[in-house]
């Protein structure tokens, strides 16, 4: 598999056409990957986004999606993974509803930039969700046009 050519890379800036649950979990299996930045124009038909598998040394992840976009999820399996991101980038573009279920999860995140187009409604959730988030994050970034 073409994974095999990838396992020390450090940083990925994917940019695709779509993304499916399968490309990322792989993604998940780098165990090296400390950097991701994924660039898509469309996901699966729920519009949903799962992180669910090991991450081990991910410390950026970076999402800039010009679909319909409504779930980013976390979640562990066996425990493992996602404690190690310090900075979450969003990069919406007409977004009016987005969720982040399992935020709390990770644990060293420091930051969490959100930019594009997108409602008052999904700034004021995304606050409190950060705001039930047992260490104290970075504020919001103002709107702006891209990730930086």
């Amino acid at each position: 598999m073409w994974i095999k050519d990838l396992w020390n890379l450090r940083k990925l800036n994917l940019q695709m056409a779509m993304l499916d649950q399968d490309g990322v979990d792989v993604l998940g299996n780098l165990p090296w990957l400390s950097t991701l930045s994924l660039c898509l124009k469309t996901l699966r038909q729920d519009g949903e986004l799962h992180f669910r598998t090991d991450f081990r040394g991910l410390l950026v992840l970076e999402i800039a999606c010009i679909s319909r976009l409504k779930v980013v999820e976390f979640s562990t399996v066996f425990g493992g993974g996602l404690g190690t991101i310090e900075l979450l980038k969003i990069h919406c573009c007409n977004v009016t509803s987005l969720q982040f279920p399992g935020l709390e999860l990770l644990r060293s995140i420091k930051e969490v930039y959100l930019s594009g187009s997108y409602g008052d409604e999904l700034k004021l959730h995304l606050q409190s969700q950060i705001a039930m988030h047992e260490k104290e994050i970075e504020p919001l970034s103002s709107r702006s046009n891209q990730i930086s």
